[in-house]
């Protein structure tokens, strides 16, 4: 999209557990600006430890092969 519409400059609005592997994978597609935002959710103690477990695997995965 952002090719298409010739765009220099993205804002995501993600989870925040995932702003940091949403960035890692777009970097790897967009060469542009990328303005990451955390949406307004709330996160527990407990959830933050199953989103770190989650997010690391999804690291993990990106690592292995991100396309674009």
């Amino acid at each position: 999209m952002a090719r298409e519409n010739g765009w220099n400059t993205v804002i995501v609005v993600t989870f925040r557990p995932h702003i940091s592997r949403a960035r890692f994978i777009l970097e790897q597609c967009f060469k542009g600006t990328l303005i990451m935002v955390a949406s307004p959710t709330r996160v527990g103690p407990l959830r933050w430890v199953y989103e770190y477990g989650y997010q690391t695997a999804g690291y993990l995965r990106a690592l292995a092969g991100t396309e674009c």
